[in-house]
């Protein structure tokens, strides 16, 4: 099973942030799933932690619904990291879904924020001819997001 990371931060204006540098974001088909790690890292990070899946917010929540069975399990692992699986062995499970997170530390709560903008999708590196979409997003604060090609 390929492992993913996804550093997530605390930017120098306090916000939540998801670094998707190298298109870690960007999943391949691939008949192994997909083991998704969502870190907690970097010194402003320090002291904070995922808020409980029984919060309001909770550490993760979908704002696109992906089709059921393509992300099957969200744990968490530790109080700074997540895990996600993510099963793209077909067409069926491509798509792009954007998500929000949830941190607290202390009494401040930290999350990433989504609304109805355009979203950035970076190209297609999977092999795929028809691609025509030439924007790549690196650090996402509005609208972090998973792409399954």
């Amino acid at each position: 099973m390929a492992v993913r990371i996804l550093a997530v931060g605390i930017n120098d204006q306090n916000e939540l942030s998801v670094e998707e540098h190298g298109r870690a974001n960007v999943f391949c088909r691939s008949d192994e799933p997909y083991d998704i790690h969502i870190v907690l890292s970097g010194p402003r990070t320090s002291g904070a932690e995922f808020c409980s899946s029984s919060q309001d917010p909770p550490a993760f929540s979908w704002v696109d619904t992906p089709p059921d069975l393509v992300f099957p399990m969200l744990k968490m692992q530790t109080k700074r990291m997540l895990k996600l699986l993510d099963v793209n062995a077909g067409p069926a499970s491509a798509g792009a879904w954007r998500y929000q997170l949830s941190v607290r530390r202390g009494s401040t709560l930290y999350q990433t924020t989504f609304d109805n903008s355009p979203v950035d999708i970076p190209p297609d590196d999977c092999g795929d001819q028809d691609a025509t979409d030439d924007l790549v997003s690196i650090f996402m604060v509005n609208n972090p997001i998973i792409i399954n090609r």
